[in-house]
């Protein structure tokens, strides 16, 4: 048995590399704040579509897509909250809506994200 199945975590479970962003918003010269990231670190992630929702408005269509989002639990990864993103290797941004530890055990994080377009 595996140290993964052992914890409850099937292999190949975390199929996807993400980068993990932390907002850090500065100045322009302006004054205006701009949304500026830093990359805090790498991850392998399970990636999963989970619902979504159309709207219409002002005559055109919008789909918010949510995503679940699980990756193993570390000291970083157990510092998530929803001033983070994720940007996966297409380019596709995750706004993290809410993170959170599943079973209570420091093994795996669960995050709600919305796609940016």
């Amino acid at each position: 048995m595996s140290m993964d199945e052992a914890i409850g975590l099937q292999p190949g479970e975390y199929d996807q590399r993400v980068t993990l962003y932390r907002d850090s918003p500065t100045a322009n010269e302006d004054g205006q704040l701009v949304e500026a990231g830093a990359a805090i670190c790498q991850r392998w992630a399970q990636v999963r579509p989970y619902g979504g929702t159309e709207k219409h408005a002002n005559q055109q269509q919008q789909a918010d897509v949510t995503h679940k989002v699980k990756m193993r639990s570390d000291r970083m990864t157990r510092q998530i909250t929803p001033r983070d993103w994720l940007l996966l290797r297409d380019g596709t941004r995750l706004d993290i809506e809410r993170a959170y530890d599943e079973d209570l055990r420091k093994v795996q994080i669960v995050m709600e994200c919305k796609q940016v377009k």
